[in-house]
């Protein structure tokens, strides 16, 4: 027994009765068995439960064995004090709530039914990446749409929460934070914990202080990146000269140059480029926060965005040597669309939610869905299982999807995963 199916028991109301005893012989009749919480707290809020024809209205909590009520720790926990009911597959000892009331315990798997139980279990065990690859040809379009939505949201959300925390560090520095997120997005997946340290490391106002030329800029950025040790170019040497000069006002811990990966990655997207092309950005755009979240569309976004690394990367991918070739370091189009959903999206996200502006928050979604899909491993599979994209809001859905629902195996809280479970058990009893 897993806990998950329990919750998709109660949810869906598919006891054999809602009306059966409690253990210690009280009648339990469920009026409406709550709002499932997905975050932490009871499992069900503000259900409606009728104990000896009295109705109460709180929260259910649900556990395969009511034991794991102590070792979830919930007794110590204020939180937990307004269940009402405590719905267990198996009961093996009372419990009590923080403010020390015992609570009412109903044992259940006497009024669970067995094909329910079976298809539940079956689908959540499959081994697979995604339980129902083989299935998802055959599901309707609204659907799809559907917990394609929901997923979006999650991943927004997610990001909602980093932002958060992040706030909660700068004191709502809205400037700042659009610098962090920026400069994760700039370091594309292999360099973006290090990109981002960097950015909560230095202050963007000191940045844009000392940097009253792009060289300044670029030497504050390489200096506290640690991307500068060891380095005999000239030009390194100048923007190390300059970097020592800047630790002597400001000490900030520079970061070690094994922190940033170089291998396996294209020339373009070597950390050095991305990072004076981020200087280049912030030099020459002085207020990035405000202009983002009064973007509109995705032409505009590009035209803030876009940027080109000073003239000495012309030649240069790292400082160690010149190029073969000369070209000018200017961020593609391709790239801005990167930077776009996973930089300015979500503070446009978090922003929103932050003034309770609702056009703002349907502005996202409207900019996912003007950008073009991304091309993954995620995407790929959906798209070999029939399942189409054709936007940003789809390769996003679809990422989050995949991480967050099919490998964890939400089965039972996704709406695919139940549109399958309720068709089979419908073909089952036919």
């Amino acid at each position: 027994m897993r806990e998950a199916v329990l919750h998709y028991l109660w949810k869906f109301r598919k006891l054999k009765n809602h009306r059966f005893n409690s253990v210690d012989l009280q009648n339990i009749e469920v009026i409406h068995p709550g709002i499932h919480n997905h975050h932490s707290g009871p499992d069900f809020l503000n259900a409606r439960i009728a104990i000896n024809g009295i109705e109460w209205n709180g929260h259910v909590e649900i556990h395969v064995n009511s034991s794991e009520w102590e070792k979830h720790r919930h007794q110590h926990d204020p939180a937990y004090n307004n269940v009402i009911l405590h719905i267990v597959y198996q009961c093996d000892q009372p419990v009590f709530t923080h403010s020390g009331v015992e609570l009412i315990q109903a044992e259940i798997k006497d009024l669970v039914n067995e094909t329910d139980l079976k298809n539940a279990l079956t689908f959540i065990e499959n081994t697979s990446d995604i339980a129902c690859i083989n299935q998802l040809k055959y599901i309707d379009g609204v659907t799809i749409r559907s917990q394609k939505e929901r997923a979006l949201f999650n991943r927004l959300e997610s990001r909602l929460k980093t932002i958060e925390r992040e706030l909660s560090k700068t004191h709502n520095n809205w400037e700042q934070i659009t610098f962090i997120m920026l400069a994760r997005a700039f370091g594309t997946n292999l360099n973006k914990y290090a990109f981002e340290r960097l950015a909560q490391t230095l202050p963007l106002s000191v940045i844009q202080k000392e940097g009253y030329s792009l060289e300044r800029t670029e030497a504050f950025l390489f200096h506290y990146s640690g991307l500068l040790h060891g380095q005999a170019n000239e030009y390194a040497k100048d923007l190390a000269q300059t970097g020592r000069l800047f630790s002597i006002k400001y000490t900030y811990q520079p970061l070690y140059a094994s922190e940033w990966k170089f291998s396996a990655m294209r020339p373009h997207n070597f950390p050095t480029v991305r990072l004076a092309q981020l200087a280049s950005l912030i030099y020459h755009e002085r207020n990035l926060f405000s202009r983002i979240v009064e973007a509109t569309s995705i032409q505009e976004l590009i035209e803030l965005l876009t940027c080109t690394a000073s003239d000495y990367w012309d030649n240069h991918f790292s400082f160690s040597k010149p190029s073969p070739t000369t070209s000018i370091k200017q961020t593609s189009i391709g790239f801005m669309h990167t930077v776009i959903i996973n930089a300015v999206i979500p503070v446009q996200f978090a922003y929103s939610r932050y003034i309770q502006n609702p056009d703002m928050t349907e502005r996202c979604i409207d900019l996912l869905e003007a950008l073009p899909c991304e091309q993954n491993t995620a995407v790929n599979t959906y798209k070999k299982a029939g399942v189409e994209a054709k936007t940003a809001f789809d390769s996003q859905a679809l990422i989050e999807l995949k991480n967050n629902f099919c490998t964890k195996k939400k089965c039972l809280t996704c709406a695919i995963g139940l549109h399958i479970l309720k068709k089979e058990n419908v073909e089952h009893r036919a």
